[in-house]
């Protein structure tokens, strides 16, 4: 079956039994994505600590747990504090929250030289030289840079 070249969404081919079912489908696939769009609209980022980067070891690191709260939901996803991750020059910070949140979960913190499109990744930061770019979530964390 055909799909579209960004989202993936299979649609029905032309002349295509059973058409109505995947038609149902492909409408149930971007029923989600756009849901998953409004809730990514609707969700903050909350923490008690502090939020550092050392650029002498490219080491960029939390004191407490960082939690991102849906709005839509009242449902939280965590990334676990203190913790750290390696942040060198050129690369992007992101997690991946699963859309639509339906249970609160624990989040992974990932960094690499980009961050692919897929459904739920959430950019946090990237580093360029001595500067680290800040999603519109690090300003809410006081990031001591």
């Amino acid at each position: 079956m055909p799909n579209t070249s960004n989202l993936g969404w299979v649609y029905p081919a032309n002349q295509q039994v059973p058409f109505f079912s995947v038609f149902v489908a492909m409408i149930n696939a971007m029923d989600a994505d756009a849901y998953g769009l409004l809730e990514y609209q609707r969700t903050v980022l909350c923490q008690q600590g502090t939020v550092s980067m050392n650029y002498g070891t490219n080491t960029l690191s939390w004191t407490e747990d960082l939690e991102f709260i849906s709005a839509v939901t009242g449902i939280i996803a965590t990334v676990t504090g203190p913790g750290s991750i390696s942040l060198p020059d050129g690369t992007v910070l992101w997690v991946t929250i699963p859309r639509p949140m339906v249970a609160p979960v624990t989040l992974t913190v990932n960094s690499g030289g980009n961050m692919s499109s897929s459904r739920g990744n959430q950019l946090l930061a990237l580093r360029r030289g001595s500067t680290v770019g800040k999603s519109v979530y690090l300003p809410a964390l006081g990031l001591v840079l």
